[in-house]
């Protein structure tokens, strides 16, 4: 950081104070001025160098910052020039050289750099370029008659659906933080939450942060993290103070994470997308892409990350390729948007944009909201894009594209005549059974669920900071009416019903408890009880030497469950719901004559 100051004082400098030097009658009087001159910007620069961190990458080596110094070197000197005109003094002719010389390299700045920008995304190659930036396979795999899921779509492990919304995640957040007597909510406040796969779990994350500066300066360490399960609804949020933070995004001074990089070593790189990462020792860790530009001075190109231990600040570099294995995601999600923007509109289309106004061959995000979905927790997330026509006539999907969360992967299912967008989010909020409380949803997020595409959305009792969780909803995404919206208040009993749905819904071509792969299991019947919910019948049972509970809405597949009492023995299949649960695909009682 003191070399980019040193340098950068001398090049504003010499942009000040040599022109002078061509005008004898001025050196004497620009020699205290120079003086002057070097303190002043040495001051500024550091300053500014302190507080932007400004990446020395790119075509100008990152010096482009140098367009503010040079802008308050040109207003200072307009100042003292105007001054010292007024009171006629020998050394004016400084300041008007000074001014000149600064407003002169401000001009020429900012003339490279607009060429800069204009040379490296104008024109149709560097638009097709920008838009080939994310390799994007596309699955050439024919879409079925009956509008089943592609089968290399992957396939959602109901045990891992996110229940908890984000903002139900912040107010059992808030919770903790006002529980167990500490006052933290007096020095502390919570930070951004993460959603984090530790030890095959899914959870929300967040840092305890300092309120403002002076909680820093009276404080050399936050306690710690704030934990909110993201499966389980019925969970209370809890805080992990083992081990307590040194360095993160919202401390200052030299505990601020992004600068205790730049000074160590980093400042060669733009530093983007600090998130808070756990591993599975539950030891807190922040993870920080070191990146370029992708074109001259657009985008970002991830080149490796950075994992730092924020207790210790020790630092490791990373490839995307040898990252730990724990590491959930890399790839910023604000860069990710602006590589499929730019795939979305040119791919098939020429630039400029505005020129084409029939829209030929533009397509765009459905949604503005990118949702991170877990097929399963073996391996990466992915980040979820819902492509449509550009044109605003056309509201249904044209594609849906999968970005791998930690390596520039993508790729493109033939998913074309899907309703999206406010189509979806409209049929869930009218559903029949939210007209008495009319919940707010979240953004609704696609999966494959027993071999479908279905949108899954919870409700929540509010959208204000007291937001809790209400119900969850399944919507296949072929038949988005808000009469087919399965809705209950577990997610064990949604699946059951919206199983049922699929087996009887008007255009089934096939046996939805067929379609998605399950664990089979034989034994004998330990308990079983049943229950009638808004019309259907569900049975309960445990196998003998299981401690899962079995759940099961009779269809064609399972209908042998209502003949079936405690002490038969059966075979079947099952989902595994986690938390001890499991929703019944076959069921087979041994004890009936085969059929």
């Amino acid at each position: 950081m003191f070399g980019t100051i040193l340098i950068s004082t001398f090049i504003c400098m010499i942009i000040w104070f040599v022109p002078q030097l061509l005008s004898p009658n001025s050196v004497n009087a620009s020699l205290p001025w120079l003086f002057v001159g070097v303190v002043g910007n040495f001051l500024m620069i550091s300053l500014l160098v302190y507080l932007g961190l400004p990446a020395l990458v790119g075509p100008l080596g990152g010096f482009q910052f140098l367009w503010l110094p040079l802008l308050i070197n040109f207003g200072a000197s307009m100042i003292i020039w105007a001054v010292k005109n007024d009171s006629r003094d020998d050394d004016i002719n400084v300041h008007v050289i000074g001014t000149y010389a600064s407003g002169i390299a401000l001009v020429l700045l900012f003339l490279i750099v607009s060429v800069i920008g204009m040379s490296t995304t104008w024109g149709n190659g560097n638009a097709q370029a920008m838009a080939n930036f994310l390799p994007i396979t596309v699955e050439t795999e024919e879409m079925a008659v009956s509008n089943d899921a592609p089968a290399s779509y992957p396939d959602t492990d109901p045990a891992h659906i996110v229940m908890v919304e984000i903002s139900v995640a912040r107010f059992k957040g808030s919770l903790a933080m006002g529980q167990g007597g500490q006052n933290l909510g007096a020095i502390y406040q919570p930070g951004d939450y993460t959603l984090q796969n530790i030890n095959k779990h899914l959870y929300w994350i967040a840092p305890i942060v300092y309120q403002n500066v002076w909680s820093n300066l009276s404080n050399q360490t936050s306690p710690g993290m704030i934990v909110v399960d993201a499966e389980n609804p019925d969970t209370d949020a809890f805080l992990k103070m083992e081990h307590p933070l040194r360095y993160f995004p919202g401390a200052y001074f030299g505990q601020y994470l992004q600068r205790y990089l730049y000074t160590h070593g980093y400042s060669n790189f733009k530093l983007v997308d600090p998130t808070l990462e756990v591993d599975d020792d539950w030891q807190p860790h922040y993870t920080v892409d070191i990146s370029t530009y992708q074109r001259g001075l657009y985008g970002i190109a991830v080149q490796g990350i950075l994992v730092i231990n924020s207790e210790t600040g020790e630092i490791t570099s990373y490839t995307l390729a040898d990252r730990p294995t724990w590491v959930d995601r890399v790839l910023p999600i604000s860069a990710i948007d602006q590589n499929i923007d730019d795939y979305a509109t040119y791919h098939t289309s020429t630039w400029p944009r505005f020129l084409n106004l029939s829209g030929r061959g533009v397509e765009m995000r459905a949604d503005d909201t990118t949702p991170i979905a877990y097929s399963t927790v073996e391996g990466s997330p992915v980040y979820q894009y819902i492509i449509t026509s550009g044109s605003t006539t056309d509201h249904s999907s044209t594609g849906v594209v999968l970005v791998d969360s930690n390596r520039y992967e993508a790729k493109r299912y033939p998913i074309r005549g899907m309703a999206v967008g406010s189509k979806v989010t409209e049929a869930f909020l009218n559903a029949p059974e939210n007209k008495k409380n009319n919940y707010p949803i979240t953004p609704p997020v696609l999966y494959k669920i027993f071999g479908r595409l279905t949108w899954v959305a919870t409700y929540i009792t509010s959208s204000d900071q007291q937001a809790q969780y209400a119900m969850i909803g399944f919507l296949d995404a072929y038949n988005v009416n808000a009469t087919n919206v399965v809705m209950a208040a577990t997610k064990e009993e949604a699946l059951n019903n919206y199983q049922l749905w699929l087996a009887n819904r008007p255009s089934n071509t096939g046996d939805p408890s067929q379609e998605a792969q399950g664990i089979s299991l034989t034994g004998q019947i330990a308990i079983i009880v049943s229950e009638v919910q808004n019309g259907y019948t569900t049975y309960y049972f445990t196998i003998e030497g299981k401690d899962t509970i079995f759940s099961v809405t009779p269809t064609d597949a399972t209908g042998e469950i209502r003949f079936t009492v405690s002490g038969d023995k059966v075979s079947f299949t099952y989902l595994d719901l986690g938390n001890g649960k499991g929703a019944i695909k076959t069921f087979d009682n041994l004890g009936f004559p085969p059929h």
